[in-house]
């Protein structure tokens, strides 16, 4: 099956067998600890027209996990409306890659990638995003995911995400994505296959306020573009030295000013040290950068650019445009 399917399915089961709770007297639908293995995790982009995944935040999301950042100005411009759920209006609590690699006093990405290297059938490589001190912090970010586990079989990196708490409609799109890749970055450094992605939430939910919404993707059609994402690549022999070098570049994008990005695009034309993979990543946020100065010229170049290799990223920026013209209308 495609995300898409899964997708749906998950949000037809949902509102079909459903229980109904109201936490924090907020009604909605929930399913108990379903089980969603998903077989090809570079399927990771939900693309229905009633529900598609918003590839800058997903990007922007994965960037802040790599980055091990709990900066709130850094997600902040990917999702202006996450301030509010900061608690001192300069961090958030729910930074998942802080939690990964600096949080708890040691790297828990590299504890679990050591674990997997001297030991392939090891059962002990996890990465603890919640801790039992969140049972009693008192804050407006309370962190939904419990657990990262890694399992390598059959010499493929099998992931299983166990979540406390999970929105169907909002999160899950980006917890699949984010999560998946992250995934995949493991398989590479331990040089293994990729296997299974496995989510599982104690509460599978949607709220009341997106009940239409779900109502509207039950019925929706299959989309033509399946979500499928090219395989990671790295073009230098230290992985994490290219990783940084793509972040360097994320934050310039966002933070610089436009004529400078102008000419990071350029470089990107020449550049040899990053993949082609995390250029094109990177395009997608120069094209933010220009849809956000509205140059749609620019924009369209972009498009262009990216469709005659990676016509996934091609079409999503182009819905972006047909979004704005259909709203400017």
């Amino acid at each position: 099956m495609t995300i898409n399917q899964y997708f749906k399915n998950s949000v037809r089961e949902i509102m079909t067998n459903g229980i109904e709770v109201s936490p924090r007297d907020i009604k909605t639908k929930e399913l108990i600890a379903p089980r969603i293995v998903i077989e090809n995790p570079l399927n990771r982009i939900v693309t229905l027209e009633e529900r598609s995944t918003d590839i800058f935040y997903s990007l922007g999301e994965f960037f802040w996990y790599l980055s091990g950042s709990n900066k709130l100005d850094f997600i902040k411009y990917y999702a202006p409306s996450i301030g509010k759920f900061s608690d001192d209006g300069k961090t958030l609590n729910s930074a998942y890659g802080h939690n990964i690699f600096y949080k708890y006093g040691f790297d828990q990405w590299e504890a679990c990638k050591n674990i997997l290297k001297k030991d392939k059938n090891s059962r002990h490589a996890e990465i603890f995003i919640r801790q039992p001190s969140d049972l009693l912090k008192n804050t407006k970010d309370a962190i939904c995911t419990n657990v990262l586990t890694f399992l390598i079989r059959d010499n493929k990196l099998h992931m299983t995400s166990y979540l406390r708490s999970n929105d169907m409609i909002v999160g899950f799109v980006y917890d699949v994505f984010c999560f998946s890749m992250l995934q995949e970055l493991m398989s590479i450094e331990l040089g293994v296959e990729l296997g299974n992605y496995v989510h599982i939430s104690n509460s599978l939910h949607i709220y009341e306020q997106w009940f239409e919404v779900a109502k509207k993707i039950m019925d929706s059609g299959n989309s033509a573009f399946y979500g499928n994402m090219k395989p990671m690549q790295f073009v230098k022999e230290e992985i994490w030295d290219e990783i940084a070098d793509v972040l360097k570049y994320e934050q310039m994008i966002r933070t610089e000013p436009i004529k400078l990005v102008e000419i990071i695009k350029q470089e990107f034309e020449i550049t040899i040290e990053i993949s082609r993979y995390w250029v094109e990543l990177l395009l997608v946020l120069i094209f933010k950068r220009f849809f956000m100065k509205e140059d749609y010229n620019k924009c369209e170049v972009i498009i262009q650019e990216l469709d005659s290799n990676n016509k996934l990223f091609a079409e999503l920026l182009r819905r972006k445009l047909i979004a704005k013209n259909k709203k400017a209308a």
